[in-house]
């Protein structure tokens, strides 16, 4: 699922102005794992909320500069980009121009890093969180 907007770019030229009319694509990973996802989220919601109070008390400011694997860690799923990154890309989500920056954003997004989670877990990848060993 994916929004369009119309973007008009004007360009000038000595004698004309010419207008091009260029239809895009908004790179929104919010707008693909809605749908059916929400529903994973209140499948698993019990978890989630475990994993998130495990990993960050719900605090969807959390930053963890050295977590035990070394990496930083973003949000109230405590991801690192490495592992969002292999996510969204195996599940077709990752934004094309995404940097890190944009990644991180999105990783303190917690309605977003929660859809991601419910998918993650629902396709058996919960072991990924280390707090999952201590609440399980």
């Amino acid at each position: 699922m994916y929004n369009y907007f119309l973007k008009f770019v004007i360009w000038f030229s000595s004698a004309t102005i010419i207008a091009l009319l260029m239809v895009s694509i908004i790179d929104d990973p919010r707008i693909m794992i809605i749908g059916d996802k929400d529903l994973l989220v209140e499948k698993h919601l019990d978890l989630i909320n475990k994993l998130e109070m495990c990993e960050s008390e719900m605090n969807p400011s959390a930053f963890n500069k050295f977590d035990t694997d070394g990496k930083e860690k973003f949000g109230c799923m405590q991801f690192d980009t490495d592992t969002a990154r292999e996510f969204l890309m195996r599940y077709g989500q990752l934004g094309l121009n995404w940097d890190d920056a944009d990644l991180k954003n999105w990783l303190y997004d917690c309605p977003f890093s929660r859809r991601l989670a419910a998918k993650m877990i629902d396709d058996g990848f919960v072991g990924r969180w280390g707090c999952y060993y201590k609440i399980k």
